[in-house]
């Protein structure tokens, strides 16, 4: 049980690793965009 319990601390730090990168490529995405806009503009 001992070593089950230490394998599930790890997938939750690798889940909110996980999550933390998620939250982050949107900000990158709407960048992205702006600057499709900004050049499609020009």
């Amino acid at each position: 049980q001992q070593s089950t319990e230490s394998h599930g601390s790890t997938h939750l730090v690798r889940s909110t690793s996980i999550n933390s990168k998620s939250v982050e490529p949107p900000k990158v995405g709407e960048k992205i965009i702006e600057t499709e806009k900004a050049e499609t503009g020009s």
